[in-house]
């Protein structure tokens, strides 16, 4: 247990790392559009990944050889593993196949699908904001305009793209290996994707200001990225199949090419049917609304023209339009004034801000409730009838493991004498006439 602990907990290092230098790449590179920048985070991160379990496996499949070679371990006929040379009869083993199944399985539950999700609401949404509460709080000469970006939340990114394959490949490759940790392995999956469904839905909904993505391309890639885990299905199914002894002793180097081809073979079919079978499905000859741009624009706030900083200067400066076009900002829609010359039309009220006494309310409810107790365990601790009925209960739970282990020790000897008669058993009052005697 404190081994797979302890492995769970590096592979959670490993990936957290791999997440962040990702992401540094990704926004290092400068794309020009976000959905881009999804794109490339979702290929970096699944490839490094993928990369990283395969390495994982072939170190662990080199460190139990040596093992169990060490051990002397046999296979099920009886025959030595330092005895069976080939990679196809070594890895055929059921020693080997449990190991590798075993250590698959700790990677991934509860180290890839459980841990880093159950973390996420808590480093991602709870840390930061109380984090930067504390910065603006001990900041009073803070701008208004710091202090709200301080205070927004993360905003939405499509990276679930990439926990969410990533899981699904490391679930498939189970496969190759005893079907002892199957199910389990997709029970686990489907929890945590359920799971991982919830929080999302919390964060779209509760957490993340907005979120616009105007194309379908890191859609497209992800749907593509399906190869991967639809590959080592037909991989698992073309190695289970040339190995089973039925087609000779093949060697190692022509059933790795093959389950290789299998791979690559369905990787071309698999693009082949997004490019040229998928599109033919899709909505053909798609009329234009007749909607116009007035009705557009009480619709829709943010515009070219509002979202542009520069217009709305120009608007203000050089054109002097009453009122000029305002600059529209996240949450503070309402602010935005009508004007038809200039082409303002959107007009909304000020939305409910959120009751930032009731969370005080609840933190002080909680630690109030913290403090009774703490100031009720103390006055029965210094109250002496409780302390005399905390030694009596010790006494009597002592005396009570005393007449146990008595009974326990004595339990064995059996005693075989004859139990005394009823008339040898001296009765009360017997016994008090003969001390009143003896006091005569």
């Amino acid at each position: 247990m404190v081994q797979g602990t302890t492995f769970s907990m590096l592979v959670v290092a490993g990936n957290l790392v791999m997440y962040i230098v990702c992401g540094e790449v990704s926004d290092r590179v400068g794309f020009k559009y976000v959905d881009t920048r999804e794109v490339c985070y979702m290929l970096l991160y699944s490839f490094a990944c993928i990369f990283n379990v395969i390495l994982d496996l072939m170190v662990t499949f080199a460190m139990a050889a040596k093992t169990m070679r060490g051990l002397n371990m046999r296979t099920y006929h009886g025959t030595a593993l330092s005895e069976v040379e080939t990679f196809l009869g070594l890895f055929g083993t059921y020693a080997m196949q449990r190991e590798l199944a075993s250590n698959l399985w700790w990677y991934c539950i509860p180290a890839t699908f459980l841990i880093p999700f159950l973390c996420e609401p808590i480093l991602s949404i709870c840390v930061p904001l109380e984090l930067k509460t504390l910065i603006v709080r001990s900041h009073p000469g803070m701008s208004c305009n710091s202090a709200e970006d301080l205070l927004a939340s993360t905003p939405m990114d499509l990276s679930r793209y990439a926990d969410i394959l990533l899981n699904l490949e490391l679930a498939v490759l189970i496969f190759f290996f005893p079907g002892g940790y199957t199910v389990t392995m997709f029970l686990g999956l489907c929890v945590a994707h359920i799971y991982i469904y919830a929080i999302d839905h919390y964060r779209v909904l509760r957490s993340v200001p907005r979120c616009v993505f105007a194309s379908m391309d890191v859609d497209w890639w992800a749907q593509w990225m399906l190869c991967i885990p639809l590959g080592f299905l037909l991989t698992c199914a073309t190695f289970k199949a040339l190995n089973n002894g039925r087609h000779g002793d093949l060697s190692t180097t022509l059933l790795l090419e093959l389950c290789v081809a299998a791979f690559f073979l369905h990787m071309a079919v698999h693009t082949l049917l997004l490019l040229c079978v998928v599109p033919c499905f899709g909505i053909k000859n798609l009329v234009p609304r007749p909607e116009t741009y007035e009705e557009c624009s009480m619709k829709r706030p943010h515009s070219w023209f509002s979202s542009n900083v520069v217009h709305c200067l120009r608007s203000q400066f050089v054109y002097g339009h009453d009122p000029p076009v305002d600059h529209s900002i996240v949450g503070k829609e309402h602010l935005l004034r009508f004007n038809a010359e200039v082409g303002q039309f959107f007009v909304d009220v000020k939305a409910q801000s959120e009751d930032w006494k009731r969370q005080i309310r609840f933190r002080a409810t909680l630690s109030d409730v913290g403090r009774n107790i703490r100031m009720l365990w103390h006055t029965l601790s210094a109250n002496p009838s409780f302390q005399r009925s905390a030694s009596d209960i010790g006494a009597t739970r002592t005396e009570d493991e005393g007449t146990q282990r008595t009974r326990s020790q004595s339990a064995p000897a059996i005693s075989t004498a004859r139990p005394p008669a009823a008339a040898e058993v001296p009765t009360k009052a017997a016994s008090l006439e003969v001390r009143r005697t003896e006091m005569v």
